[in-house]
């Protein structure tokens, strides 16, 4: 498993201030309110952490690569507000992009997603997630941090932060941090600007998800499953 590989190298500061923010909340001036929807928040990620163990014990197919894309694929499209994130990484070409495009886009990325963890947590070796904290960001109460550590047999524990946001009283969440502080939106963003040299727009950035979806999938012995076969 390469978390390195699923999560990135890179962290853009506007893309991380736009999703959460600002910094921590002081700590003690919570109310009953504030508390229930902080453990509403740390749900999310952990029905994500839930579902990816049960998927590598075998819950969800086992060694069959479509079974566990399909039970991992409800997770995201549960926990993750997968427009928004969309939207972000693709900066610029999302303001130009017809509306079919961006659906296109948005299903690529979806797609990509779902892979990355469908191909990464792929068999159990007593690898274990704990929530260490979360707290509220800046003044506002619908944006969370959620600090988890995945723990592996004879590897350091990885440090994982969830960026959620709250839409029409609903979490989501919206950037993922390896080690608190490498945002994966942030190094899409990045990866993707390069990737558009001769101006096509989105519809080059869509094919680059699906050609990546593909290979990600075939490395894992599998093949993404989609309606057109394709």
């Amino acid at each position: 498993m390469s978390l390195r590989k699923i999560f990135g190298h890179a962290c853009v500061l506007w893309v991380c201030f736009f999703l959460l923010g600002g910094a921590e909340s002081e700590a003690g001036d919570s109310t009953g309110v504030e508390d229930e929807s902080l453990r509403a928040a740390v749900a999310v990620v952990e029905d994500l952490h839930n579902t990816l163990i049960k998927s590598m014990k075998g819950g969800a197919g086992g060694a069959d690569f479509v079974a566990r894309y399909g039970f991992i694929k409800k997770a995201v499209e549960r926990d993750f507000h997968l427009p928004l994130m969309a939207s972000v990484i693709a900066g610029y070409f999302w303001r130009s992009a017809s509306e079919t495009d961006k659906t296109d886009f948005i299903e690529a990325f979806t797609e990509f997603t779902v892979t990355n963890y469908a191909s990464n947590f792929m068999s159990y070796s007593g690898e274990s997630f704990t929530t260490k904290k979360s707290f509220f960001l800046g003044d506002s109460r619908d944006r969370v941090r959620v600090n988890t550590a995945l723990y592996r047999e004879e590897k350091a524990p990885a440090i994982l932060d969830y960026a959620l946001r709250r839409f029409d009283g609903d979490w989501y969440i919206v950037d993922i941090f390896l080690d608190g502080r490498i945002s994966e939106l942030a190094r899409r963003r990045s990866e993707y600007r390069s990737i558009d040299s001769e101006g096509i727009g989105l519809k080059a950035l869509t094919a680059h998800l699906r050609r990546t979806s593909d290979e990600n999938a075939e490395e894992a012995g599998g093949r993404v499953p989609r309606a057109d076969g394709g």
